[in-house]
């Protein structure tokens, strides 16, 4: 079902009894995430929590022999000022809402989210767009947070969070 919607679904996970955290989770891949960053804004607010945006920057992606030659800092700094600047955006769009950001290091990026969802209410993520394979499909990330994560997962297509967008 979250790998076939057109629109956002919500996958209940975790405990029922536990405590809520008061925040939303957005996990944020890049700056082409606004749209289904209002989604979780939305949510946030409904909840009356704040917004979290972590990022997972895994070294792992950008070594090889061209970033080598690259400087792996200014990498990492790029990447934190794109999520800063999302989450600029999502302040303008949602004045009242308590909006913070993460960049979070390490080499496993469903591990990093799974453990975020231990202190979250919901866990947020846009679905992309697969270029292969047959029909539309889940990646590995949104796959072990659906089997894994502690708390509810909500996974937004990527048709739907453009029409978020251009409203």
């Amino acid at each position: 079902m979250a790998a076939r919607a057109d629109v956002p679904v919500i996958v209940v996970r975790g405990d029922g009894d536990r405590p809520a955290a008061g925040s939303v989770t957005a996990a944020v891949h890049g700056a082409s995430d606004l749209g289904w960053l209002l989604l979780a804004a939305a949510e946030a607010d409904a909840r009356e929590a704040a917004l979290r945006l972590v990022s997972v920057w895994n070294l792992l992606t950008y070594v090889s022999v061209a970033t080598m030659l690259d400087d792996l800092d200014e990498i990492a700094r790029r990447r934190v000022h794109e999520v800063k600047a999302l989450a600029d955006l999502v302040r303008e769009f949602s004045p009242g809402l308590i909006v913070s950001h993460h960049v979070e290091t390490g080499t496993s990026t469903p591990g990093i989210l799974v453990e975020a969802s231990v202190h979250t209410d919901l866990l947020v993520m846009g679905r992309g767009h697969r270029a292969l394979g047959a029909g539309r499909s889940l990646g590995r990330v949104a796959h072990v947070l659906l089997h894994h994560a502690h708390c509810r997962v909500e996974v937004v297509p990527p048709a739907f969070a453009t029409r978020v967008e251009e409203t």
